[in-house]
């Protein structure tokens, strides 16, 4: 069965026609019955086929470990398409590997480059509230002492805050993923939590325990809204209004 989502893009199956995505663009093809898995592993004519399957597979295998590792230190909210959202991504990463063959590249290599990076930056884990579109600041990042710090924060101007919300918190996390040898280790920081006002709130978030590992170093933001109601503050909606994002790598 074939869907189309919000932006109109169809996804699925109509009659002899499959609708896909890969690597941040748009795809159809024809079913081909004949092609068994058997003949895609043997057949010389699809060398090139079982590269981009062995590599999406890649994609898909280390898409896991990162919303293993960002979900695990951080318990945010995640829209139902952010699994295929960082696969797509990560593909697009392994294709910036100029150092293995096709078929064998992977994340690791791509993330040597600036474009790899760049992909992977900002990577919002619920689209429906993009960290850019929720936090109207700029942050600083101090590699030394993993510390992400927001600058003259004023809520009531560098938050887009919800009718509904009181209250906000804002945290976030530190560590590495080794892709390489699937394992990873992010470490929550402080918590810094407020209400609307209109005074500067002083952000500075550090891990609780240094982070250590070896890989690829994380820097993960997470902003929370909530709602007063009998001297308890609620959870906003389910947290569907919580922005969680990948905000670099180094």
């Amino acid at each position: 069965m074939a869907r189309i989502d919000k932006h109109n893009k169809i996804s699925g199956s109509i009659l002899n026609l499959t609708f896909y995505e890969m690597g941040g663009k748009s795809y159809v093809r024809a079913k081909s019955p004949g092609l068994s898995r058997e003949k895609i592993k043997n057949n010389p004519r699809l060398a090139k086929t079982r590269a981009v399957i062995e590599e999406f597979g890649r994609a898909s295998s280390d898409g896991k470990l990162i919303r293993q590792a960002v979900l695990s230190s951080i318990h945010g909210f995640s829209d139902c398409r952010v699994c295929s959202r960082i696969t797509q991504g990560l593909f697009r990463i392994i294709e910036r590997d100029l150092t293995n063959p096709r078929g064998k590249r992977t994340v690791s290599e791509g993330l040597k480059s600036a474009e790899g990076k760049a992909i992977i930056k900002y990577m919002n884990f619920n689209i429906e509230a993009e960290l850019g579109n929720v936090l109207h600041a700029a942050w600083t990042i101090d590699s030394s002492t993993y510390t992400i710090s927001i600058p003259n924060f004023v809520p009531s101007k560098s938050l887009k805050i919800p009718k509904e919300a009181t209250h906000f918190s804002i945290r976030g996390a530190a560590g590495y993923i080794d892709f390489t040898n699937r394992k990873y280790r992010l470490q929550p920081t402080n918590e810094v939590s407020s209400g609307k006002v209109k005074k500067i709130v002083p952000v500075n978030l550090t891990p609780l325990n240094k982070p250590e590992g070896t890989g690829y170093a994380f820097f993960i933001l997470s902003i929370k809204f909530f709602k007063g109601t009998n001297n308890a503050l609620q959870s906003l909606n389910e947290g569907k209004h919580d922005s969680l994002a990948i905000i670099e790598v180094l």
